[in-house]
């Protein structure tokens, strides 16, 4: 389980590491509960661009309350 803080030593995820969290969401969904556009969604699903602690966290957090509520 993912605490608030950034531990030490963190590397950030892979673009394989993002698709297999955000499995089965559409980067529009990622995106606007992050409040991001779809376009970094997927910059990170390719590595182009890296996720910091924060989003990461709250990407994780987001995730499991979306599973949660799911039927």
């Amino acid at each position: 389980m993912l605490t608030p803080h950034c531990p030490e030593g963190w590397t950030p995820p892979t673009a394989e590491m993002v698709c297999d969290l955000i499995d089965g969401r559409t980067q529009a969904a990622v995106a606007a509960a992050l409040g991001i556009t779809h376009r970094q969604v997927r910059r990170w699903m390719k590595g182009e661009a890296r996720v910091n602690w924060a989003t990461w966290y709250t990407l994780h957090q987001w995730v499991a309350d979306d599973d949660a509520d799911a039927p």
